[in-house]
């Protein structure tokens, strides 16, 4: 029937609108990052000539907080994302801020103008989605746009909260019991909160490795609890995406075939919107330096 051929396995496809009527609580959370990063010792009285990047801007809206409130007073803020309809959409929306601006980073050679020119370089829930050795360019690729002794400062995505994660097995189990459902999920397996934990701390574990073996001092490093819109579309990014989708649920959903999908989606949001949950998502805020 074919259900793997046809999923995306990175945010190219993504639109806009899609992007965009889940990424409020992103840029609230993304902004609070930054105001605990000046908390904790980042220069925020930056001057013309000084850079602050945001790698992997999705739809630029952090940068044009950043750039709009002088958080770095008067730098240039510039947004980088591989999504080129992003960056329309970001330019668009930012075309009255002169402090602010966005590049298309699928050729990163062509970035060369920046290297060791930025004094700060935000990442915002973006190196989970990486497979690891593209993880690890990214980080050599901001340490070489970093100045001697630059930052980068990291809102890295650990795994849904276990409050939620308990209710997205609730789910499977309302899902898998359905005359409609169980025939491709009934042999399924969800992944186990016993592999959640083991993710989260290996995710970490990993991450501040690279960071050190990438030229960088980590300083702060910070678990927090933070909300995420999840509504329908922010399921049919997951589900359509077998990388992200694998990251959340393991393998319990690989039987789902493409074409029945866009109805499968429709019923797990619905089921999930009745459930009561604190606190969705788990994150590590980290700061580090370059050497």
């Amino acid at each position: 029937m074919g259900t793997e051929q046809e999923d995306a396995t990175d945010f190219k496809g993504v639109g806009v609108e899609i992007w965009t009527s889940f990424n409020t609580l992103h840029t609230r959370n993304n902004m609070d990052t930054v105001n605990w990063a000046v908390e904790n010792g980042v220069n925020a009285d930056l001057g013309h000539q000084d850079l602050v990047v945001d790698f992997g801007c999705g739809t630029g809206e952090v940068v044009s907080k950043m750039a709009g409130l002088g958080m770095f007073g008067s730098a240039q803020v510039l947004g980088l994302d591989n999504n080129l309809s992003f960056i329309k959409h970001a330019i668009k929306q930012g075309r009255k801020r002169n402090n602010a601006s966005f590049f298309w980073s699928e050729y990163q050679d062509d970035l060369e103008f920046l290297f060791s020119k930025c004094s700060l370089v935000t990442v915002f829930s973006v190196l989970h989605l990486l497979p690891p050795a593209i993880q690890t360019y990214s980080l050599d690729f901001i340490n070489s746009l970093l100045k001697k002794t630059g930052k980068i400062l990291i809102l890295h995505y650990l795994g849904r909260s276990e409050q939620c994660f308990n209710k997205c097995i609730d789910i499977f189990e309302e899902m898998k019991a359905s005359e409609k459902w169980k025939h491709l999920i009934g042999g399924a397996i969800h992944k186990s909160m016993e592999t959640l934990r083991k993710e989260k701390k290996d995710s970490l574990a990993n991450l501040l490795n690279k960071l050190k073996s990438s030229g960088f001092a980590v300083s702060q490093c910070e678990e927090v609890y933070k909300n995420v819109i999840v509504v329908e579309n922010t399921w049919k990014v997951i589900f359509n995406n077998r990388d992200i989708r694998r990251l959340e649920f393991g393998q319990a959903y690989s039987g789902i075939p493409f074409m029945e999908r866009p109805q499968f989606v429709s019923e797990y949001a619905r089921k999930f919107e009745l459930k009561r949950i604190d606190t969705n998502s788990h994150f590590c805020m980290i700061l580090a330096e370059k050497l």
